[in-house]
């Protein structure tokens, strides 16, 4: 990952909560299944590789910072706190999970698309401003299931295509 390479990194999760994004980084880091950490089921051998990962996740300290508390429905302040911590110490990538969460309150919008639009364009514009990589993480529409995703299947895609720089599908 970018922090354990020395990189600062800012996750802003606006769909699961901070122990959730670390207990995922613990299972992917120690090769541990989610569910047997959840559960507290994994054998000995895997508890112990889950709390060696653990602590490389706490000795990045400030190098990956979760935010799970920035106001999705206010774009304008989560934009903000993100520009503060950045102001701050700068951070080197920028993670946003999920995009269709965010809501952009200050502006009235034609609609959904228009309103995604200018979030994508804003995130992009401070990605660029502020020199550092952003990864926008998007929902898919339900119709994508019916056969091979493709970018036009982004929900709400109208300018996530063309505003971004590289496009990946992730599938089960």
């Amino acid at each position: 990952s970018m922090a354990t390479a020395g990189r600062r990194v800012m996750q802003v999760s606006l769909e699961d909560m901070r122990t959730s994004c670390i207990l995922r980084a613990i299972s992917q880091r120690s090769l541990v299944a989610l569910s047997d950490l959840i559960t507290g089921t994994a054998p000995e051998t895997h508890k112990q590789l889950a709390r060696v990962a653990a602590k490389d996740i706490a000795d990045l300290g400030d190098r990956w910072l979760v935010r799970d508390d920035l106001p999705a429905g206010k774009f304008s302040k989560l934009l903000a706190e993100v520009q503060r911590v950045h102001d701050k110490t700068p951070i080197d990538f920028l993670i946003v999970d999920y995009l269709q969460l965010c809501r952009d309150t200050t502006t009235r919008y034609a609609g959904r698309v228009e309103e995604l639009d200018a979030i994508v364009n804003s995130l992009c514009a401070f990605a660029r401003e502020n020199r550092i990589a952003a990864l926008l993480c998007a929902q898919l529409n339900r119709s994508a299931t019916d056969h091979r995703p493709r970018p036009h299947h982004l929900r709400g895609s109208g300018n996530i295509e063309h505003a971004s720089h590289k496009i990946v599908i992730l599938e089960p």
